[in-house]
């Protein structure tokens, strides 16, 4: 080695020190450009193993068996559940059965915990009989209370067969009255469900619906063209709304007639319009309308024997004479019945002279008026 920079190999050759360094640097250069290739390889597998053992580990672990999850009562509240007040009623009890278990399921509630979950939803009546219940299964029976035995105690308790049979006579004897269609058709099928032996076919479905119905229904429905329930049912709404549009229709009339603005009562109270294309006049005569000539006789008073007004309306204090039939006197005073001998009160009765036999005056003859049935018409007072 002379001067510090080059050094002499084995075989008496001397290397300058910068250049073997540029040489190793070229030779480690080279290599690693070699080696990059499998190391970004072997780094890709790790991450891709370690991204599946992450994705792995949150979908259940290693195994690829789902680790339980313990859902918290907080978790199953949050699904709002429906709370059940101790009401003997079979439609309200299944009801409830029914909502607790759609939530179990979608809270993905443990089964150890069901009974508990739901027993916490009882409240009222319902509550003391649950707390009734814990008292004699114990702590212990109750956590061991499958939801299967649950709802075996709880529906014989709230769901008796009384109240079953009930609601199947109800049903046999159930009227359509004034409800609508579809407040009927649901009552119809609440009260179905505990009548399964009586609607084993789609037929017996359809008669059983169509005779329930009120008749102004049943007279525009046939059953035997319907080939399943949802058929009668629309077609029963159909008639409803026909039902409706006819009863307003006839509320429309009724207050066109009340107010007296109906189109056709414009041309009612025209007679004037209509007579007169017919020649009807007003007749001066007898007050009257009428065609062609007045057929009336005038009227003649038989007290002053004037014409143009009848006896009651008549203001002449003069009397007319209904032997005579003069005015000016009365029977009693006609000179006629003097001249006859028969006009004074004298004469009226008495005995001849030397005959002895009694002079009776006549009686007077009755009077008829006749009057015909043109004169009736046109007379006011008759």
């Amino acid at each position: 080695m002379a001067g510090g920079d080059n050094i002499h190999d084995g075989g008496g050759h001397e290397i300058n020190l910068t250049e073997m360094q540029a040489m190793v640097r070229e030779e480690v250069a080279k290599a690693l450009e070699a080696s990059i290739p499998h190391h970004m390889e072997g780094l890709q597998a790790s991450m891709r193993e370690f991204i599946r053992q992450e994705f792995a580990n949150l979908r259940g672990g290693r195994d690829g068996e789902r680790t339980p999850k313990k859902v918290t009562y907080k978790e199953f509240v949050a699904c709002k559940p429906s709370e059940f007040k101790g009401e003997v009623d079979p439609l309200l009890s299944q009801r409830w059965i029914t909502d607790m278990e759609g939530t179990f399921e979608t809270s993905h509630c443990d089964q150890e915990d069901e009974v508990i979950f739901a027993g916490n939803q009882l409240c009222e009546r319902a509550k003391d009989w649950w707390e009734l219940l814990r008292k004699e299964r114990g702590r212990d029976g109750v956590k061991s209370l499958t939801w299967a035995e649950f709802k075996e105690l709880f529906l014989k308790r709230f769901c008796p067969q009384a109240a079953i049979d009930r609601i199947t006579e109800e049903f046999l004897h159930m009227r359509h009255k004034e409800e609508s269609i579809d407040t009927i058709t649901a009552i119809f099928y609440d009260k179905a469900r505990f009548c399964p032996d009586l609607l084993q076919t789609e037929r017996m479905w359809i008669n059983r619906y169509h005779s329930m119905l009120n008749a102004k229904y049943r007279e525009f429905l046939t059953p035997s063209k319907c080939e399943t329930l949802a058929e009668l049912i629309d077609f029963a709404r159909e008639r409803e709304l026909e039902l409706k549009r006819q009863e307003d229709r006839g509320e429309k009339r009724k207050v066109e007639k009340e107010t007296g603005s109906s189109k056709k009562g414009k041309f009612s109270n025209s007679p004037t319009k209509f007579h007169s294309s017919r020649g009807v006049k007003h007749c001066t005569k007898c007050g009257k309308d009428h065609m062609g000539d007045c057929s009336t006789r005038p009227l003649s008073c038989y007290k002053c024997g004037k014409q143009g007004h009848l006896a009651n309306q008549c203001t002449s204090p003069l009397n007319l004479c209904y032997n005579c039939y003069k005015p000016g006197h009365i029977r009693s005073e006609c000179p006629e019945l003097k001249g006859a001998g028969f006009g004074g009160t004298e004469n009226r009765s008495f005995k001849g002279q030397g005959s002895g036999k009694k002079v009776e005056v006549p009686k007077p003859k009755g009077r008829a008026f006749q009057i015909t049935a043109e004169e009736a018409k046109v007379t006011p007072d008759v």
